[in-house]
């Protein structure tokens, strides 16, 4: 199975294969009770495909009512751990469970309580978005028409239900499946890269619907390359380096500062001098026509009134976060 192919079809088509049927949108959802969810357990979860360990070793656990981040450059992994989880592939080691099901031999149990959307979503081009969702939602019976309209209003697809999905934009494609997502309203929710090619406000909007997710109980997986939309989500991450546990535990816990200041002040010269005098910041360096400084961001009011006082003028003081790239470089610096 391609790694491109839409996974919220191919929840069902996995349960297919083991000889079981599964609806998507089937009663099943109904009986379970996300009071009772108990969130997923891995362990030592391991994929190996030839001599190429995709996945090796990697444990964790995360809890319901909380979203879940997974980072890590391209070819770490973050693809192939969701699919193990959402059993669409087999572990070669270790194990997974759902609330204390196993994807892999109790299959229906299992993705009963799971909804997500993995790899690029694939919606049938030649029929519109209404009617996608109310065919993936349940084919066996009509949709609640008025369920599928309220959840493309959440994300901003209402104006657009009757057109085609093969006229839909990327960014358009990725709200469409985010709204079967919402639609399917399930304990376990899996969002693989879920703002790819979608635009900065609708990323803001989209990150607000999965903390409403969270905060009634649902735990989120979610993958990116994004480390500012993960801190803006999530408490939790793990990050995957060559298919290994790069880090895992509390974000905040990564490092003493996981982001640092970009101030643009004038003049330039003037305020590096008085930014090298302040006892609370850790790090200055030049960084084109601007400063990067490391301090806590409770120090940045007393930055600012510092440059303001030695007559500097701030045009920015901005914080920022590490990129991925950054995090991993410096837990590999860590373990040298």
């Amino acid at each position: 199975m391609a790694e491109s192919e839409n996974h919220v079809v191919s929840f069902a088509k996995a349960a297919a294969m083991r000889g079981r049927t599964l609806k998507i949108g089937n009663p099943l959802i109904s009986e379970v009770n996300a009071a009772d969810f108990s969130g997923i357990h891995v362990k030592n979860l391991g994929k190996q495909v030839g001599e190429a360990n995709l996945l090796a070793e990697v444990t964790f656990e995360a809890s319901p009512g909380s979203c879940f981040g997974i980072l890590g450059e391209n070819g770490s992994g973050k693809t192939t751990l969701l699919r193990l989880i959402a059993g669409l592939a087999f572990p070669t080691a270790g194990s997974v469970t759902v609330s204390g099901k196993n994807p892999h031999t109790d299959t229906v149990a299992a993705l009963a309580i799971i909804s997500g959307l993995i790899g690029i979503p694939a919606f049938h081009p030649h029929i519109n978005a209404r009617d996608n969702l109310g065919l993936f939602w349940d084919g066996d019976r009509a949709a609640d028409a008025q369920r599928v309209m309220r959840v493309l209003d959440m994300v901003g697809l209402a104006d657009e239900a009757g057109k085609k999905v093969g006229d839909y934009s990327r960014g358009m494609l990725q709200r469409l499946g985010v709204a079967l997502v919402i639609m399917q309203d399930r304990p376990l929710v899996i969002l693989d890269e879920p703002t790819q090619g979608v635009d900065v406000v609708w990323a803001e909007k989209l990150s607000v619907i999965f903390r409403e997710m969270a905060e009634k109980g649902k735990l989120l997986l979610i993958t990116s390359h994004d480390f500012d939309f993960i801190t803006g989500l999530c408490g939790h991450i793990l990050i995957l380096d060559g298919g290994r546990t790069a880090y895992q535990g509390r974000l905040k816990d990564i490092a003493e500062f996981p982001y640092y200041f970009h101030v643009r002040a004038e003049p330039r010269e003037k305020t590096l001098e008085i930014v090298k005098q302040l006892n609370f910041v850790h790090r200055a360096a030049r960084v084109g026509e601007a400063l990067e400084l490391t301090l806590k961001a409770e120090n940045t009011n007393a930055l600012v009134a510092a440059l303001v006082a030695a007559g500097c003028k701030v045009h920015e003081c901005a914080l920022r976060h590490y990129s991925v790239a950054d995090l991993i470089a410096q837990r590999r610096a860590k373990t040298v």
